[in-house]
């Protein structure tokens, strides 16, 4: 008589697939934790990098036994600290250090509302008191002096002289240093009126030679005055003609 096969019971048939799914599973587990590298190995650096997505930036690696790049981030206080402020060598006020150099500025004699003597002085008044102020460094051409010009005639060249200082002051004051004493009424000082030296201004215009022909500067001055005809130097003006 054959043999036939053994069938299952309904209970049998229903219970074998939950019992060998999760036998398969476990097993498969099983096999992933086994073949998984051990913690601390560098191999966990290679499996993340084959999950970067493609075209994803990795960071160079270190070469063996190279240190590691230290970023100093200088003094960084705690938080809620602030930082502490350093040394920087400029407390207190600035001031100029002894080696500059730095000279101060010579006293100035203001006198105001001047009267023009000639082409080289002027009257003031100083402690309430009348004054005669010489200026200094030029050789001033008097009131009554006269000169012929280079159309040959004789003109009133001091008059002149006198009338272009006076039109230069105005009416403004005038501003001297190194005022020296020539006798109790009388003061020669180096003088300018705003920020024009007028002994300089006395040459360079040809209305007065410098009293020391080797002056640096106002020696050449008179010079370029005489040859380009500036002043007593050039024809006679309208209305200053003597005789």
């Amino acid at each position: 008589m054959r043999r036939g096969r053994r069938k299952l019971s309904f209970a049998a048939r229903w219970a074998m697939p939950l019992l060998v799914g999760p036998a398969i599973v476990g097993g498969a587990m099983a096999w992933m934790y086994a073949a998984a590298p051990p913690p601390g190995s560098g191999n966990w650096a290679a499996d993340a990098a084959l999950r970067l997505p493609k075209g994803a930036a990795t960071a160079p690696a270190a070469a063996p036994g190279a240190p590691g790049r230290v970023v100093d981030l200088g003094n960084v206080p705690p938080p809620g600290e602030r930082p502490a402020a350093e040394p920087s060598g400029m407390d207190g006020p600035l001031r100029p250090s002894a080696d500059e150099g730095v000279r101060p500025e010579k006293p100035e004699t203001v006198f105001a509302r001047v009267i023009v003597v000639d082409g080289g002085s002027f009257r003031a008044v100083r402690d309430k008191k009348p004054l005669v102020v010489r200026v200094a460094g030029v050789a001033p051409v008097p009131f009554t002096q006269t000169c012929t010009g280079t159309d040959g005639q004789l003109w009133k060249c001091g008059a002149k002289a006198r009338a272009e200082l006076a039109r230069l002051i105005g009416g403004r004051s005038v501003a001297c240093v190194d005022v020296v004493e020539l006798e109790p009424d009388r003061v020669i000082a180096t003088c300018r009126v705003g920020t024009r030296d007028i002994a300089g201004w006395l040459v360079e215009q040809g209305w007065a030679d410098p009293s020391d022909p080797a002056d640096p500067v106002l020696g050449p001055a008179a010079e370029r005055a005489r040859a380009a005809g500036k002043g007593r130097y050039g024809s006679a003006p309208v209305g200053v003609i003597a005789g």
